[in-house]
């Protein structure tokens, strides 16, 4: 019985097999997609990176786009468009200054391919203050900048911050005439490795989860984006880093010594809601793309485009100039 019983089963299969009917269905949106990448501020120059996608049955690969028409407004203002004739293909620059509050529209064509269209405006200033702190961690001196955000009724974020550190080497030297001469070496600019971000209404890893402070890049410019803090009247931001010790030594017979100073930038990004959205967004997609093989919560991309994707984003940033480090040191000169 139970032969027959197989038996049975293996024509019904071999009838179902033979039961063939391709279905074609169409797929809309086929070839590759338009994107187009411009992070805005109020400085003279803003870059704009246009490129396609491929074709969504083909190896996902992004095409730049070198032939693209750009027109780019501030206002009513018509500003000037260039090729970036750079080692970066599908690169395009602008010249104008972007005033905070300005409208600003930018619309790309590529023959063959379509057009894209998008507006921003530019948010206003954001003041801030500091004030230096030095931090015994268990033995670790930290240097501890305490920048506080004082934010009006209509203004409640979001923000960028960053934090830049340069190495100075100051040289007193006496020539054989026994004229003094001065010399300065600048040891390079960086992002201090090893920061840590809190702020007053949130304590946490950067980067570890979604609500939380996370990194990315704005126009080569490494960036930290805070979390976005609804009716708070002033928020309040440490950045933590080792800190550096200004020393003064000895250089040659006395009076001649070297100056080892270290000094400090903070840049204070007021982002504006779109743009604030779209590095969210791309954040949210790297954390999934991380966790592709377990559980993770959907991601959404955003843009602003129409008729493509990416962003066009505007920021207004205020720095704090080059500042001295905790105790420091005399200038030689």
């Amino acid at each position: 019985m139970k032969t027959l019983r197989l038996i049975s089963y293996l024509l019904l299969l071999q009838v179902l097999a033979a039961c063939t009917y391709y279905i074609e269905l169409p797929v809309k949106d086929l070839d590759g997609k338009l994107f187009a990448e411009c992070f805005v501020n109020e400085r003279d120059t803003n870059f704009i990176r246009v490129k396609v996608t491929s074709p969504v049955n083909t190896d996902p690969v992004i095409i730049p786009i070198d032939s693209a028409e750009i027109i780019m407004r501030s206002g009513e203002e018509k500003l000037e468009v260039h090729k970036y004739e750079g080692a970066e293909n599908g690169v395009y620059y602008s010249i104008g200054n972007m005033k905070p509050g300005a409208s600003v529209r930018l619309e790309i064509d590529v023959p063959g391919k379509g057009g894209l269209e998008a507006e921003d405006v530019v948010p206003p200033l954001q003041d801030f203050t500091f004030k230096k702190l030095l931090r015994d961690d268990a033995g670790n001196l930290k240097l501890d900048f305490q920048v506080s955000i004082r934010k009006s009724e209509e203004d409640q974020g979001p923000y960028g911050i960053r934090l830049l550190r340069k190495d100075i080497e100051q040289y007193r030297i006496t020539g054989p005439d026994g004229k003094t001469e001065y010399r300065t070496y600048e040891r390079g600019i960086e992002v201090p490795n090893d920061i840590s971000i809190q702020t007053s209404a949130f304590q946490g890893q950067i980067g570890s989860g979604r609500d939380e402070i996370f990194q990315t890049v704005i126009n080569g410019e490494q960036i930290y984006i805070l979390p976005k803090i609804k009716d708070m009247k002033e928020l309040t931001v440490d950045l933590v880093s080792s800190y550096r010790e200004d020393r003064k030594l000895p250089f040659g017979p006395a009076p001649d010594s070297v100056a080892y100073k270290t000094l400090y930038n903070i840049t204070l990004y007021h982002l504006s809601e779109d743009t604030y959205r779209y590095l969210r967004a791309q954040n949210d997609i790297r954390i999934n793309y991380g966790a592709r093989f377990n559980l993770a919560a959907p991601s959404f991309a955003f843009t602003n485009f129409r008729g493509g994707y990416g962003v066009l984003g505007c920021c207004s940033r205020k720095e704090s100039g080059w500042v001295e480090n905790f105790n420091p040191v005399e200038p030689l000169n």
